[in-house]
């Protein structure tokens, strides 16, 4: 789950930082925190802060166990650039 996703024509980062997940939009300022992630099962986590706090994030696995998908507060996100 973690490197480059799209969602809504926008590209996020996830990575792992001091033992917590974050998303960052490309060009995103640094002066403006990430959003940051809980974990509340194996494929769900919650956003605690920044864009879209309160909302879920649910991972979408292949048959091999990879993250192929994932929706974050409701929204599709991918690995490529979708429409929408």
């Amino acid at each position: 789950m973690l490197g480059h996703w799209w969602t809504e024509g926008t590209q996020f980062t996830f990575s792992w930082k001091d033992g917590k997940l974050e998303g960052r939009a490309a060009g995103q300022p640094k002066q403006i925190p990430p959003a940051i992630f809980e974990r509340l099962t194996a494929d769900l986590y919650r956003t605690v802060s920044g864009r879209e706090a309160g909302e879920h994030l649910r991972l979408t696995r292949g048959d091999d166990g990879k993250v192929v998908r994932m929706n974050w507060a409701t929204y599709r996100v991918t690995r490529d650039q979708q429409t929408f």
